[in-house]
């Protein structure tokens, strides 16, 4: 597997919202897969104690959700141009340039 995406503080993820709608739309592809949904909310339940819990346990949490969102990678369709463009896009840094290119490849963002 490629090099992991990791979190990076100076370069922020776009600006996603977070509420109820748009957890819906992510979710959707869960619904005929209710153990899998109830798997990821194990992960996520794991996720919010150790970023509820002490301080030394955020980078636990990071490393986790790095190795998430990695995991991703093989279910996009970025698969067909490279982990790089996936991370960036998931980092919110594609040039405009770049996601023009990455669309006309029929690749949404």
């Amino acid at each position: 597997m490629p090099d992991q995406c990791t979190t990076n503080a100076d370069s922020p993820p776009p600006d996603i919202p977070l509420d109820a709608e748009d957890w819906d739309v992510v979710f959707a592809p869960f619904k005929d897969h209710p153990y899998a949904a109830l798997n990821l909310a194990y992960h996520f339940a794991r996720l919010k104690q150790l970023l509820t819990g002490k301080l030394s346990d955020i980078p636990q949490a990071i490393a986790a959700i790095d190795r998430a969102i990695d995991r991703l990678y093989e279910h996009s369709e970025f698969r067909q141009v490279g982990h790089s463009l996936f991370c960036q896009a998931v980092q919110g840094v594609l040039t405009a340039e770049t996601e023009k290119a990455v669309h006309k490849l029929g690749i949404r963002t």
